[in-house]
């Protein structure tokens, strides 16, 4: 019985066209991306801003600190820290 199925797909064009067709729909239906595949499912999350809300930004003092400034050929380096809403301090480099 093997070796029937074996002949068949060695000597057989139909097969081959078969084989071909399945790789070419299969792979065309994964180049589709996604949202041909599936259903698009989107989330929308909010962000919490009562403390944003609450803050008085007119008296609010960031305390803003340069610590070191550094220098290439192309660019300037600046390394600050400041405060934020929430009382942690953070240090960024830009």
């Amino acid at each position: 019985m093997l070796k029937e199925i074996m002949d068949f797909i060695k000597y057989n064009n139909a097969a081959v066209i078969i084989l071909a067709v399945i790789l070419l729909l299969g792979g065309g239906a994964l180049a589709a991306g996604p949202e041909a595949i599936g259903q698009k499912q989107t989330s929308v999350q909010g962000v919490d801003n009562t403390a944003l809300l609450a803050a008085d930004l007119d008296n609010f003092n960031m305390d803003f600190k340069v610590e070191n400034i550094l220098a290439d050929e192309k660019y300037y380096y600046a390394t600050y820290s400041f405060l934020d809403i929430k009382p942690i301090s953070r240090t960024l480099t830009a």
